[in-house]
């Protein structure tokens, strides 16, 4: 629910982790996606939200240790806190985190796609740094809606700790 009357909603329908093979040809480039070393996401959103929502997403996946580890991360509109989309995926199991805090380098009033940014939930289970490496933004205008997105693409660092107090870097 995005509201008390419940007439906004959101509805995410999130899988990280997911293992990807096969060739990506970009004109003359090509790029081999390794299974084991290459995943990809789903993300399917509904809702009716507001005139005006921010939102806040993150999702990677790697083999720390040998073994896949991915996470889904969100803030913003939909989230409270007694629902958050904030969850690592460990050898199949699901471990549910807190609210996401983030640390974003700004300068004025716009971000910063030369900085890291610092990641944390709540609970204390994630402290991470996301490096952004590339970045994409569009803009939208049909006069009766808008839409700003920024995109930005990079590497995460840090720790994770799964339920059983097991810590992944």
């Amino acid at each position: 629910p995005l509201s008390d009357n419940g007439k906004l909603f959101a509805y995410r329908h999130k899988v990280q982790g997911l293992a990807a093979s096969g060739t990506i040809r970009l004109g003359k480039k090509e790029y081999l996606l390794t299974p084991g070393r290459s995943y990809g996401a789903f993300s399917w959103v509904r809702g009716v939200w507001g005139k005006t929502s921010e939102w806040l997403w993150a999702g990677a996946a790697g083999v720390p240790g040998g073994t896949t580890l991915s996470f889904n991360l969100g803030s913003g509109s939909g989230n409270a806190p007694d629902c958050t989309e904030n969850v690592i995926f460990h050898q199949g199991v699901a471990h549910k985190l807190a609210d996401a805090q983030w640390d974003i380098p700004m300068r004025d009033g716009a971000v910063r796609q030369d900085e890291p940014w610092h990641v944390s939930s709540d609970d204390g289970r994630i402290d991470l740094v996301f490096s952004p490496h590339a970045g994409y933004k569009n803009r939208l205008n049909l006069g009766f809606v808008r839409l700003q997105r920024e995109q930005l693409f990079g590497t995460f660092s840090g720790n994770v700790l799964l339920d059983d107090g097991t810590g992944m870097d």
